[in-house]
């Protein structure tokens, strides 16, 4: 089992039509069909940990689930559906034995809690349907989260699932001019480019993105740089909201931008794709495993699973080696107690 079939799974279990009634209205839909009480807390402070999405606390067994009121946004809804997420991972021992079989457990609990929200805010045959075979566009993000229950970020994820190459779906902030939200969508013959949009990317001075008003519809060839230096030509199509851009990025032109030298061949980086979870959070990344151990090197603390593990050991005060800590009793190993 993987992240993505403990998702489908999950779904799979539930009636169609329970989940377009949650899609349609997720506060409603969590009493009709889990019996739970959904309940808004403005002074709710309490946020998931180990990298999940969402500001809610549920207490299942007593039919009541807090969530933190987003007025002005979707956001809530995303709360609500994660929550059931956790009811389904309680309700489906297979699901929960896998997880906690997992090395890092409670990450992987709360990104499969928020794929399941994804999902049950945005049903994948509602998405295509609503595309009807069209080239993605960015206004499709605003459509879809105006015509849903979902966040914004939750509807870039579902485009960007429809690019036909490689391409992202980004959510900037208008007041910084920083990216937000990035949902990537790899090439399905070359995998990832070495250079792409990433959160917390900047747009950079006077990039053509900076000028896309409220209101506005454009399509461009642009330049994008990457996080370590260079650049890389990319088609955009862009749409301004009043406090934020909506940009469609592809490797090739979707939307007739006007004729304009041949793009030269594009680098993909062709080391493998590798998973794992670390530093409270899953993550894929490409590159090579530990020789050692044969798993990844984690992006942020950039240790691999064995590194991990030699870090948290302690020297016995009796023989001077380094131990794990469960072998270790009052400062002495299991093997010096004997």
């Amino acid at each position: 089992m993987n992240i993505d079939r403990a998702v489908a799974r999950l779904i799979q279990r539930l009636p169609e039509g329970d989940v377009l009634r949650f899609a349609a209205d997720p506060g409603g839909a969590v009493e009709s069909v889990f019996g739970v009480r959904a309940v808004a807390s403005a002074g709710l402070a309490e946020t998931r940990g180990a990298g999940g999405a969402c500001d809610g606390v549920s207490f299942l067994e007593d039919g009541v689930l807090f969530y933190a009121p987003t007025p002005h946004s979707n956001r809530h809804n995303f709360t609500i559906a994660h929550e059931v997420g956790h009811h389904l991972v309680n309700s489906d021992d297979d699901v929960a034995n896998w997880i906690y079989d997992q090395e890092d457990h409670e990450a992987i609990l709360e990104t499969v809690c928020d794929r399941v929200a994804q999902n049950l805010l945005l049903p994948p045959a509602s998405v295509k349907q609503f595309l009807d075979g069209r080239v993605p566009r960015a206004r499709d993000v605003l459509d879809l989260y105006e015509g849903s229950s979902a966040s914004r970020p939750v509807c870039a994820i579902a485009i960007a699932q429809h690019l036909p190459r490689f391409g992202a779906v980004v959510l900037i902030e208008r007041q910084t001019m920083t990216v937000t939200s990035a949902s990537i969508h790899s090439d399905p013959e070359h995998g990832w480019p070495f250079i792409y949009p990433w959160p917390g990317q900047q747009v950079p001075p006077g990039h053509q993105l900076r000028n896309v008003g409220d209101g506005a519809d454009v399509a461009r060839r642009v330049s994008w740089p990457g996080r370590f230096g260079g650049a890389e030509e990319l088609f955009v199509n862009a749409v301004g909201a009043p406090n934020g851009i909506v940009a469609v990025f592809s490797s090739e032109d979707l939307w007739g931008v006007p004729e304009l030298p041949r793009l030269v061949d594009r680098e993909w980086d062709t080391r493998p794709l590798l998973s794992g979870t670390c530093c409270g959070e899953s993550f894929q990344r490409r590159g090579y495993p530990c020789p050692t151990c044969k798993k990844p090197y984690c992006p942020r603390c950039g240790k691999c699973p064995h590194e991990r593990s030699d870090s948290l050991d302690v020297v016995c005060t009796a023989c001077f080696c380094l131990t794990p800590p469960s072998r270790i009793v009052d400062g002495v190993c299991s093997d010096c107690r004997a």
